[in-house]
């Protein structure tokens, strides 16, 4: 049986001699998003194992924001210029997949020229 596909990293460091596995670490500073694309929570400090692994407590993304919002000038959506918002409701944590399924509800007025 395999392992199920979670969205984490596990990391592994070559022993080297004379250096305790618990002096490598990934830290992350205050105001980065690195660590959204390893896996780990911001301000962090990530401590490798006894067995020189490390894995991520959370799910690695490349996408800075898990929803795209397209805006159009021509849009008159009573205040906000969204013509339509796109989530990544996917399986493959990097890819955003996008398809309609109700043109009617999510029509927009558009303003005249």
């Amino acid at each position: 049986m395999s392992e199920p596909d979670t969205g984490k990293f596990t990391f592994t460091a070559t022993p080297l001699p004379g250096v305790a596995p618990q002096t490598r670490a990934f830290l992350f500073p205050p105001h980065s998003t690195l660590h959204r694309q390893f896996g780990f929570e911001p301000s962090s400090l990530n401590i490798f194992t006894n067995v020189q692994t490390l894995t991520s407590t959370n799910c690695f993304t490349f996408a800075l924001d898990s929803l795209i919002l397209v805006h159009c000038d021509r849009c008159d959506n009573r205040g906000d210029d969204i013509l339509q918002d796109i989530g990544t409701d996917t399986n493959d944590k990097g890819v955003i997949v996008f398809s309609n399924p109700n043109t009617d509800l999510n029509s927009k007025v558009f303003k005249p020229s």
